[in-house]
């Protein structure tokens, strides 16, 4: 139903439900329940309920319980040198709980605890080791990482009502758009707008500073400019909006307007059918995609296309006369390219976001901050948009199968890597996400198995090594709706790359000795126990990271907080997931009025292991609470959804459209109901 007086219900286990009301009620109804009524006026921010999220987890023969666990958290902040050099013992070591959800909802909670005291209101913001660095020479100089760091740190600030530690990212970024117009500059002759690089520091140099492996990505202070715009989607507070967001995006979109570039004709040879149009793409570059590399084999992309090659050229009248027959190229390895997939996926939603911008005030009627030209710039921007290679949206590769990370299909010398850029659109992006895709559509089917055929692909190159990687591998497991892998992701970032104490762990690297000495210089895996010792390039790291006293183990695992946030917002993740879909009107886009808002409940989480459990105070895109949402699989032989109850309260959201679905609704590709925003009961 749409509009309505706020009633609404569903079944618990089955179907889609609904949502109807009128204006952010407060008034919650069981979706087992078909009656109810939702009261208008309620408060969009909610600062009260802000602290209160919480969640417990059980299985069969496990009773919830409201003690703590004891953790050994006490150590993290301060006595750096004690956890560093003895492991908390007053704790089981997480890898023998992982059976235990209570440890899962022990987890959760702890991140929010980290994030709330690592980023206040007038504090600068969350980073690496942040306040908990030991000294003023803490690991990887303490700097802010805008190639994925930073921005993990506050994945889940808003989906777990902690909207408040978002704070410090306003002032931060302003001042970082303000640096970064001297580097559009300096760097790239652009007298528009700002631009910044891989990591920065406090006084905000945005240039890309050290090896271009690891500090060029011309994209990566577009990507911390999105977070002002989900912090609309998630709090709909347009005065954060017109203050914080509008001039950081508006410069962002007026610096790659000046810089990107038309594809040549040279470039085109070696990419996709897809990539072919009149006029040519527009590319991004010189750029990297974070850290990685690719390999090419002479003029070929990679090593099928060379093989032929080579075949075809063996087969030729002189080398069946007898004359020296071609050999196959040197395989080589190069890390910059034009337009790799991070650039394009972050580009599309940084035009999508600014249009929404500018409609959502201009809606709103709060026109203080929107100059006359931002509106003719939004439109522009959606041109761009669309000049994007495949228009924003992944490439995936007819060789494989699996989404290309770079706009040839490449092949990889490090499968495993670390960083999970190739499917940026998947997660952290929204726009091929499950729920903001046309459910049921072939597109959205072809798109969503290449993902989780990269996803596998990586995971047995040994992908997720690292804590901030696998916490990035449960996000991406979770959009998925593959709920038993992103358990199992879970289970490897609490149990292999946390200490005792919980705090998550960047384990030493070394070279993949092979790659490496043929010229991959970003190339790297895990180090075993037994090489942190002695004289080996892992040992040597090992040394330096405790010469900078970082808060670290005696083995050379450096606490990393991102790997507890992003691991939270991984939980997050299973347990809620929203989207804001742009309407049917001209006039409407992502976040604006007349756009479209859903919520999935309970898209990722393994039943079978969380049998039953409950979660409060969620929040989704638009602006809406989850004030409880309750589940319970009986035991029987039945199929699991007519086993699953599902009980949901659901308030504040904004006046529009509201779209709620039950996970056995998204598993038989159900749209579930819709309705007005506000409170109501969901199914």
């Amino acid at each position: 139903m749409e509009g309505g007086s706020g009633s609404g219900g569903g079944t618990g286990g089955g179907t889609g439900g609904s949502s109807g009301g009128g204006g952010g009620a407060r008034v919650g109804v069981p979706i087992t329940d078909v009656t109810g009524t939702a009261e208008g006026g309620g408060d969009l921010t909610c600062p009260a309920m802000a602290w209160e999220t919480a969640l417990r987890i059980s299985r069969v023969g496990q009773q919830c319980t409201d003690e703590p666990v004891s953790s050994g958290a006490e150590g993290a902040a301060g006595a750096g040198a004690a956890v560093a050099s003895k492991p908390a013992e007053t704790t089981a070591s997480p890898s023998k709980r992982l059976h235990d959800p209570a440890l899962i909802a022990q987890w959760f909670q702890f991140g929010r605890y980290l994030l709330i005291s690592s980023s206040r209101p007038g504090s600068q913001p969350a980073n690496l080791q942040g306040i908990w660095a030991d000294g003023p020479r803490a690991p990887w100089n303490g700097d802010y990482h805008l190639n994925i760091n930073l921005q993990m740190c506050y994945w889940g600030a808003f989906s777990t009502n902690l909207a408040e530690t978002t704070d410090p990212l306003g002032p931060w970024m302003a001042k970082l758009a303000e640096a970064g117009a001297a580097t559009a500059k300096e760097y790239y002759d652009i007298d528009k707008g700002w631009v910044a690089h891989g990591f920065v520091d406090l006084w905000m140099d945005g240039a890309p500073h050290g090896d271009t492996q690891w500090s060029l990505c011309p994209t990566c202070g577009a990507w911390a400019a999105l977070s002002l715009h989900e912090q609309y989607l998630y709090t709909r507070d347009l005065g954060a909006l017109a203050r914080d967001a509008l001039p950081v995006l508006r410069g962002a979109v007026l610096f790659f307007e000046e810089y990107l570039v038309e594809a040549t004709p040279e470039l085109m040879q070696h990419v996709a059918p897809v990539l072919h149009r009149s006029p040519p793409p527009l590319l991004s570059g010189p750029s990297t995609s974070p850290e990685n590399s690719y390999a090419t084999f002479g003029d070929s992309t990679n090593q099928v296309e060379a093989e032929a090659q080579t075949a075809t050229a063996q087969a030729q009248p002189q080398a069946a006369a007898g004359k020296k027959a071609p050999r196959r190229p040197q395989q080589r390895f190069h890390h910059v390219t034009m337009a790799p997939a991070i650039d394009v996926a972050i580009l599309a939603h940084l035009f999508h976001a600014f249009d929404g911008t500018v409609k959502s005030l201009d809606s709103a009627g709060v026109g203080d901050g929107v100059l006359p030209t931002d509106r003719e710039l939004a439109g522009r921007a959606l041109e761009l948009l669309q000049r994007l290679p495949n228009q924003g949206e992944p490439v995936v590769s007819a060789r494989t199968g699996r989404i290309q990370e770079f706009l040839a299909d490449y092949d990889e010398p490090d499968p495993g890597h670390r960083h999970w850029s190739g499917l940026w659109s998947i997660y952290p992006g929204t726009r091929s996400s499950p729920t903001f895709m046309e459910p049921g559509t072939s597109g959205a089917k072809s798109l969503l198995q290449a993902a989780r055929k990269t996803m596998e692909h990586k995971r047995a190159g040994g992908g997720g090594h690292t804590g901030w990687s696998a916490a990035w591998e449960v996000n991406l497991w979770a959009r998925l709706r593959a709920a038993e892998d992103a358990h199992t992701a879970l289970s490897k970032l609490i149990g292999r790359y946390s200490m005792p104490n919980l705090l998550s762990t960047h384990p030493p690297l070394q070279p993949r000795s092979a790659q490496q000495a043929g010229g991959c210089r970003t190339c790297f895996e895990l180090a075993p126990a037994a090489a942190r010792r002695g004289e080996s390039s892992a040992a040597a790291t090992v040394k330096v990271r405790q010469r900078e006293k970082g808060l670290m183990t005696s083995m050379g695992d450096v606490f990393q907080i991102d790997g507890n946030l992003g691991g939270m917002a991984g939980i997050s993740e299973m347990l809620l997931q929203s989207s804001s879909m742009p309407g049917t009107s001209s006039a409407s886009s992502v976040g604006s009025v007349g756009s479209i808002d859903m919520l999935d409940l309970l898209p990722s989480v393994p039943f079978d292991r969380w049998t039953s459990g409950e979660v409060r105070g969620l929040r989704g895109r638009g602006g809406y609470e989850v004030d409880l949402l309750r589940w319970k699989l009986v035991e029987g032989s039945a199929e699991m959804c007519e086993r699953l109850s599902i009980e949901a309260h659901i308030s504040n959201g904004r006046s529009g459209r509201l779209q709620v679905r039950s996970p056995c609704a998204m598993q038989h590709g159900g749209g579930g109901g819709g309705g007005g925003g506000g409170g109501g009961a969901a199914g």
